[in-house]
């Protein structure tokens, strides 16, 4: 667990690294290059990974509820059951508010990403490119398709109820 001061990361290549069942949350990894990684359990509920390449790394069973992904590339990566779904707003004593603040994947690139099972309710997933992804049984509920390429996509089983799209 960090304090409410993010950890700075930028610019970070990370390849072949093993981090499987970490708890980084709230981290500053935009930009990085985790071509290939194991991230696999890991948790990174609020953290910053957007514009990183995250090409071929294993994010399966991840907790990565509010995450910033925009524009990160993760073409290949497996994100089979990983949790991209939304944080709880609380109030200074801890309460809930009733909002929320969900995971941002705008612009992502997910071409041939394997996502059986993941949550993305709530997440923005506008001009997301899915590409050849496998979606079988992921959860879409509430979530932004606005302009999402969804070309060759796997959808066995998925729910997109009360989907956006424009």
């Amino acid at each position: 667990f960090f304090s409410s001061r993010r950890r700075h990361t930028r610019l970070l290549t990370v390849t072949g690294v093993q981090t499987c069942a970490l708890p980084i949350s709230g981290a500053d990894f935009s930009g990085a290059n985790l071509t290939g990684a194991n991230l696999a359990k890991t948790s990174f509920v609020m953290s910053d990974l957007s514009g990183a390449n995250l090409t071929g790394a294993d994010i399966s069973e991840s907790k990565l509820d509010g995450i910033n992904l925009a524009k990160a590339d993760m073409s290949s990566a497996k994100l089979t059951g990983a949790q991209l779904g939304p944080v709880d707003i609380k109030d200074a004593s801890g309460k809930p508010t009733g909002r929320k603040w969900p995971s941002n994947l705008a612009s992502a690139t997910l071409k041939g990403a394997d996502l059986t099972g993941a949550n993305l309710q709530y997440a923005n997933l506008g001009h997301v490119d899915f590409t050849g992804a496998n979606l079988s049984k992921a959860n879409m509920t509430s979530a932004n398709m606005t302009d999402a390429k969804m070309d060759g996509a796997v959808l066995d089983g998925a729910t997109f109820d009360r989907v956006g799209a424009g």
